[in-house]
């Protein structure tokens, strides 16, 4: 069964051959002109080093051993400080291209991330703790700021200016740019040498606080049970502790940086002083004159300075790599609906399931075994079983966030594999067990599902799901704050506004998981009132434990450890309940 198309189309992230490296590289296609730009910063600002050492060692030069007044290098000077703020301009231009290059990528790379897991759905991500995503998503992204705007521009001024510099020194002074080359290696290869050791910590550091992010939303999310229970302390111990692993990691990676700093530092030093030295001992027995010797001990420190912020700059990405890496991770996760892109269905009905049987991983005993049925069009089905019956594996099926392991799901004739999940969605209102509020107005909550909705179509919606003595009670109406997951509200009163936002919407099918949670047997016999009260042609499932109410259906499907086991009228499965009861 194929799989839907990637994100962004990066075929080596799911093929599994993509490094992180190679991949934040690749996402500089779209940057080109500021990438340009810093490219041409960067080199220029090595012509700008040549030159300012070299007008700076002929100053010198023709003041104190050739004895001139200042005055008469008044136009060095001048020139000298023109370069200086040329030097300047550049860095900063540079800098600035960088910095728009990473708030680009950072921003698309968010909304990338987002859409896959769009395209993911909640069952091929429901391993991952949210969390983790959540952090991957901003701390994770945001920790690229320093590979795309330090590492990456210090990366291509450490390829520039040793080359130029070492292409300066060479036609003038060979021993000193053979110094200098042969040098020059000692500080990428310590660099890279404890770059492995500090890569290895740096994904424990990651990992740490993936985990402190997780631990601390558990416990924001459970503060009323564990004041309830009395283990409001004992939580805050293994917080503590959560904590104390992610401050050991980063205090770890810190060590190794300051180490590595240390020998970068250590190496530049005596190798600048090597340079010194032998020039110093030409100077002195007169082999090498005063001025080309000036510029080259001028370039020496230019030279191994790029190198030496590298390696700082390095360590400081590797934050950044590991965070790729976990991107990297999330995107490489196949999304487990459809493929399809046909959106030339004229209806969503009938729906027929043709022998579908469904596994999970790890899972010895199918959630749905070898099930077939029709659901004619404007039909009113209500599904039944036990927990663990696979009812709600049915209705992830028909939401696009599974694929049967096995057989078929047509709709009007047409495999759902071959329709586009946005078309087939955008005609189906869906309300789940424990529907999601978010931390905005009623109204906002309410117009989810139809934002050009206006007041008098949400109050009917209200009055069809009996929330509108709740609208009515309520003193900014439907501009009323409910908090976050709907804290303001009763559990029969979220149920209620998911039920208004779904028949908000402009659909055809109606899918109903538990509808009735949350609410008394009155509730729930009013509430099958108003589903046989939709509109004709409109296809109602609805997964429900309650028994007051099924009369309102046309047909009874049961199922049971994953089969279906039943399928008969409404008033047939009501005789056959009533008369077991009354011989009971």
């Amino acid at each position: 069964m194929e799989n839907a198309k990637p994100v962004l189309n990066e075929t080596a992230i799911l093929q599994g051959n993509q490094n992180p490296t190679r991949w934040l590289a690749a996402r500089l296609k779209g940057s080109r002109p500021a990438l340009l730009l810093t490219l041409v910063s960067n080199l220029l600002s090595a012509g700008m080093v040549i030159a300012q050492a070299g007008l700076t060692a002929t100053i010198i030069a023709n003041v104190f051993p050739g004895g001139a007044n200042l005055t008469d290098e008044s136009h060095r000077l001048g020139l000298l400080l023109a370069i200086l703020g040329m030097r300047a301009l550049l860095t900063f231009s540079g800098e600035v291209s960088a910095h728009a290059i990473a708030s680009r990528i950072k921003s698309d790379l968010r909304l990338d991330l987002f859409d896959h897991l769009l395209r993911l759905g909640p069952t091929a991500i429901q391993d991952e703790r949210t969390a983790g995503l959540t952090t991957t998503a901003l701390a994770g992204v945001e920790s690229l700021e320093e590979w795309y705007s330090r590492f990456l521009p210090q990366l291509i001024l450490a390829a520039f200016i040793p080359t130029a510099i070492l292409l300066f020194v060479f036609p003038r002074d060979l021993l000193s740019g053979l110094i200098l080359l042969i040098t020059a290696p000692l500080l990428p290869l310590f660099m890279v040498l404890i770059g492995q050791t500090s890569e290895r910590l740096t994904t424990k550091r990651w990992t740490a606080l993936g985990r402190l992010g997780g631990f601390f939303l558990d416990s924001l999310q459970g503060l009323t049970t564990l004041k309830m229970a009395g283990r409001s302390r004992y939580w805050s111990g293994k917080l503590a502790d959560a904590n104390e692993r992610y401050r050991t990691a980063t205090m770890n990676v810190l060590r190794v940086t300051f180490l590595s700093a240390l020998a970068l530092e250590l190496l530049a030093t005596l190798s600048t002083a090597v340079v010194a030295v032998e020039i110093g001992l030409r100077l002195l027995d007169g082999s090498l004159e005063y001025q080309p010797a000036l510029m080259i001990l001028m370039l020496a420190p230019e030279f191994y300075l790029p190198l030496r912020q590298l390696g700082l700059r390095f360590h400081a990405s590797r934050n950044g790599l590991s965070a790729a890496a976990r991107i990297l991770e999330i995107l490489s996760i196949r999304p487990a609906g459809s493929s399809g892109s046909s959106t030339k269905f004229k209806s969503i009905t009938p729906i027929r399931f043709e022998s579908v049987s469904v596994r999970y991983p790890q899972r010895d005993r199918p959630a749905l075994e070898d099930i077939s049925f029709t659901i004619a069009p404007g039909e009113r089905v209500a599904i039944i079983g036990p927990s663990g019956a696979g009812k709600s594996t049915l209705f992830n099926l028909l939401l696009g966030f599974l694929q049967p392991s096995n057989g078929h799901i047509l709709i009007d004739g047409t495999d759902l594999n071959s329709l586009s999940l946005e078309a087939w969605r955008n005609r189906m209102a869906w309300v789940p067990q424990q529907p999601y509020l978010f931390n905005a107005s009623l109204g906002e909550n309410l117009r989810l599902g139809n934002p050009a909705a206006n007041p008098s179509v949400v109050k009917e919606a209200c009055r069809r799901a009996g929330l509108d003595e709740l609208l009515t009670s309520l003193p900014e109406g439907l501009d009323t704050p409910i908090g976050e997951g709907g804290l303001r509200l009763s559990g029969g009163q979220v149920q209620r506004l998911a039920l208004a936002r779904a028949f908000l919407k402009p659909a055809d099918l109606y899918l109903l998981d538990e509808a009735a949670a949350g609410l008394d047997p009155e509730a729930a016999l009013e509430l099958a009132g108003t589903l046989s009260a939709t509109p004709a042609g409109k296809t109602v499932l609805v997964i429900t434990h309650h028994l007051v109410g099924l009369s309102a259906f046309d047909r009874i499907l049961q199922l049971s450890d994953g089969r279906l086991t039943g399928d008969q009228s409404s008033s047939a499965y009501l005789n056959q309940h009533n008369g077991a009861s009354h011989a009971g």
